[in-house]
């Protein structure tokens, strides 16, 4: 459904989404996905009441997510939300992003996507300190993401010397 939809072929896209929900219980089975697949879908159709019902159904499950459907979700909404111009759900979205952010600091992956939308929020609102702020942010996270990774590599590089020490007096 969600390939058909990309593809504009909306009348298979909504046939293929009925039908996972009919006859394969979608939303028992993958819940999130589902729902987010639905929002693509009728957003793209231009069928806007049942893409904001979806738009509530998913922002009522965000704090239950995982970290890639959360950001999926939230990425999803948001463009629905500023395309369209509802910036009521965009708002909702950051504020869930940044409660999310709150309680998963680790998550350095997301933030800097989150910050990406607000970045571009920022930017269609004409909000310069916005935009630089989300920037900023976005340097934070990338900064962590470079600490972690030079400390991952000083561990495997450690590995490495002491397996090859114990090679040389294997040998």
């Amino acid at each position: 459904s969600d390939i058909y939809t990309h593809m504009g072929m909306f009348d298979k896209a909504l046939c293929d989404y009925e039908k996972c929900i009919e006859e394969y219980d979608a939303h028992d089975e993958l819940p999130d996905d589902t729902i987010i697949c639905g929002i693509t879908l009728y957003y793209a159709m231009g069928d806007m009441t049942k893409c904001e019902e979806y738009v509530k159904r998913v922002i009522d499950r965000l704090e239950d997510m995982h970290a890639s459907e959360f950001i999926d979700a939230c990425k999803v909404i948001f463009d629905c939300s500023l395309k369209s111009e509802k910036y009521d759900f965009v708002d909702i979205v950051i504020d869930k992003m940044d409660r999310y952010m709150k309680e998963h600091e680790d998550e350095s992956k997301v933030g800097v996507q989150i910050e990406e939308l607000k970045y571009n929020y920022a930017k269609k609102m004409n909000d310069h300190m916005a935009m630089i702020e989300a920037l900023e942010k976005k340097n934070y996270y990338y900064g962590r993401i470079v600490n972690f990774l030079e400390e991952h590599r000083v561990i495997s590089m450690d590995e490495y010397l002491e397996t090859h020490r114990h090679l040389q007096q294997a040998v």
